[in-house]
């Protein structure tokens, strides 16, 4: 299942300057797109800047040279044995003292920023007739950002650093010497995680790490086919022009601070001033370095680890990151309510301060008129193997094959707990496979328990209401002597039986000649009776038989097991004698809730797949007819009026156990779980289904071009 979360609120902000309005003061919050750019030194309004990190300790007598946008040259020479700045040399030279931290003398890189930050907006202290035309500033993280004073090409300059003290934006193969015109832009976005949680998620107890609640107090634990989820953010492309700037990369990381969206709405002048912007979160939060973005632990914002990145390379596509670990670690938070912020979404360093412009990639946001172009977060779970078959009435099992069986206890539309024979706990219950007559057993199996392996839904709740029992490959085989002597025309005849088991029940004693044959007892009295010629390996009181006979005699038995219900099955050998080919399957859907309602819920949906081909009855319509059993099936979701892919086929790989489109087959027909979101109102919509020859290995299409169902 695939479950689409609508943005709670979105917006983006930017340093761009026009020539009446600074962007960095601007509120985007109600446009109906979220513009992610780059521009390098193409703007005569903007000030030239440039940030820097520190990887290690400054050497002493180490020189950091910077020149204004009006040349004037400044050099800051840094001294260790100096706790504080010191004041001017000369008319050109400032002296920055760098704390000590310990006996030996190391100085402490993470307070650099602040105090070269410090020397630089104070030079003129030491010196009246010293001045530099640059501001600097500091953040909790250490990095420093200059800033020239002045607008245009004149300050785009260059420095000269200290070893150690390194540009943000340097790499291995590129190294930044200069300041620059840096304009960008950056996404923030937040979803509402808490109702998503609330109506979905409910954290259990699961020590062995299996999915499935062991009982004890909830933890942080994702329970049933969450625990595997695979979420993604999805943010739709909506440029039309021409020109797509490509080749770069983006980053999503993890806001620290809490956002409004407001109200503005200009994005070509950037008219709109109020929150939030990038100086300001809202009226008394700020970003901690105006007009720059701050990425570290309880900063602005905080990269993910693993980092989730996205390369634009062709221009035009949506950008699609993978936040599976942070909606899982989100998820499993065990407040009431989560610690979340929301998303960042940014060029990565290596592209933000190269010497490239990207302008503009342009994403549709929430208050975008056309819904199929609204951000998304896809939540994908592989719920199909959760699913449980119900009124499955013709089944088909085969023999030397896993085989689960189902017994359901419902009362009143609803499931409700087992009650043994005991009213408590001390009966198993019993899943016997039997011939065509009930007179011999083949098998014998206990069901599941409601403590150790419970079934459980999607969600990983306990279904107390439903027991499992399951034939391994061994417990009914061909191969076998008395079971292969059943066998006729290719199949086994025979019944499946549901009872409570109990070897120490003594409430029910029989008498020789009432045994039947098939049920299991356990010897009271001997008697006259030879016990040992129905079934019984000898005649000791205690012994538990399966009666092949009705018994003659006096003797008496306890009847040990109390029959639940009996029921006709089939098993048929493994292989076929012609291979199965399927020439020309139709698919018929059926909704069970007949129609879709876009209310944030699911609904199941089962689909036939008929071959007609085959010789069928004519008077029967497809949803009397069981499905054919094609193998894993996948779906997609197609919008009918635009022709467009709203939900593409999701099929696992090798790495990962994902396949939210896949069906699952009952033995009738093929269901799935399927979400119908708010976004999808009015939308006429089709499936597609797809499936693997299991030959060929080629995947084949299954389409009824004459189906279509409005969603409500």
């Amino acid at each position: 299942m695939i479950i689409i979360l609508e943005p709670q609120k979105d917006t983006y902000v930017t340093n761009l300057k026009t020539v009446k309005n600074d962007g960095a003061k601007a509120n985007v919050g109600q446009a109906a797109t979220l513009d992610l750019f780059k521009l390098y030194n193409e703007n005569k309004n903007s000030h030239s800047w440039a940030a820097f990190k520190f990887t290690g300790s400054i050497a002493d007598e180490a020189q950091l040279r910077l020149i204004d946008a009006d040349n004037k040259t400044v050099d800051f020479i840094f001294k260790t044995d100096e706790d504080t700045v010191d004041g001017s040399l000369n008319n050109s030279k400032v002296i920055i003292g760098i704390s000590e931290i310990d006996d030996e003398g190391d100085s402490n890189p993470s307070t650099y920023a602040a105090q070269i930050a410090a020397a630089i907006n104070n030079v003129s202290t030491f010196n009246n007739d010293l001045t530099l035309g640059i501001t600097a500033f500091s953040n909790s993280n250490n990095e420093l950002v200059l800033k020239q004073n002045k607008a245009g090409l004149s300050g785009d300059t260059t420095f000269t650093v200290p070893a150690n003290m390194v540009h943000v934006g340097t790499t291995n193969t590129d190294t930044v010497t200069k300041f620059t015109r840096i304009d960008y832009s950056a996404v923030l976005i937040k979803f509402d995680l808490d109702d998503f949680k609330s109506n979905w998620i409910e954290l259990i107890d699961d020590d062995d790490g299996d999915g499935i609640d062991d009982g004890g107090a909830p933890k942080d634990d994702l329970p049933g086919a969450f625990r595997n989820l695979k979420a993604e953010l999805i943010l739709k492309d909506v440029t039309t022009g021409t020109t797509k700037p490509k080749d770069f990369n983006l980053e999503v990381c993890e806001l620290k601070k809490d956002f409004l969206e407001g109200l503005g709405k200009d994005t070509v002048h950037f008219s709109d001033k109020s929150n939030t912007n990038f100086q300001s979160f809202d009226d008394t939060t700020n970003w901690e370095i105006e007009s720059y973005i701050t990425l570290g632990t309880a900063v602005d914002a905080e990269l993910f680890s693993p980092t989730s990145s996205f390369t634009v390379s062709k221009g035009n596509e949506d950008v699609v990151f993978d936040i599976s670990n942070y909606i899982k670690e989100k998820l499993k938070q065990t407040s009431s309510t989560i610690n979340d912020k929301g998303l960042l979404i940014k060029f990565t360093n290596s592209f933000l301060y190269n010497i490239k412009s990207y302008f503009a990639k342009r994403l549709g946001s929430r208050h975008l008129i056309n819904k199929a172009l609204r951000p998304e977060l896809r939540i994908k779970i592989d719920d199909s193997s959760y699913n449980i078959p119900i009124d499955s009435f013709n089944k088909k099992r085969y023999l030397n094959n896993l085989e689960e069986f189902y017994l359901f206890n419902i009362l009143d539309g609803e499931l409700s707990d087992f009650i043994d024979p005991d009213d408590g706990v001390s009966f198993t219950l019993k899943l016997k496979i039997k011939s065509k007559d009930n007179k011999k057993v083949f098998a014998n199996v206990t069901a599941n328990s409601t403590s150790g392996a419970p079934v459980v839904n999607f969600k990983g709740k306990k279904l107390s209401g439903i027991r499992k029992a399951q034939l391994t490959n061994t417990d009914l085989s061909k191969f076998n002597n008395e079971i292969s002597s059943y066998i006729k025309n290719d199949k086994l005849e025979a019944n499946y039986e549901w009872c409570w088991y109990k070897e120490t029940d003594q409430t029910t004693t029989i008498n020789a000649g009432d045994f039947i044959e098939g049920r299991t007892y356990k010897i009271k009295t001997k008697g006259t009776t030879d016990f040992t010629l129905i079934g019984a390996s000898d005649n000791v009181v205690g012994i538990v038989f399966t009666a092949t006979g009705a018994g003659t005699g006096n003797g008496t038995a306890y009847q040990i097991e109390k029959v639940i219900k009996n029921e006709r099955v089939d098993f048929y050998i493994s292989e076929n004698a012609n291979e199965e080919r399927y020439e020309n399957l139709i698919s018929s859907i059926k909704i069970n809730e007949n129609k879709l309602i876009s209310d944030n819920s699911s609904c199941s949906v089962e689909v036939y797949f008929v071959d007609t081909k085959k010789e069928f009855n004519a008077v029967k319509v497809p949803f009397e007819l069981p499905s054919e059993n094609i193998g894993n099936v996948f779906y997609q979701l197609i919008d009918v009026e635009s022709g467009k892919t709203l939900i593409d086929y999701d099929k696992g790989t090798s790495n990962t156990s994902q396949n939210a489109t896949k069906m699952f087959f009952d033995g009738e027909k093929y269901r799935f779980n399927f979400y119908v979101p708010k976004k999808y109102k009015d939308a006429r919509v089709n499936f597609k289904f797809m499936y693997e020859d299991p030959i060929t290995k080629t995947k084949k299409y299954i389409f009824n071009e004459k189906y279509s169902v409005r969603i409500l």
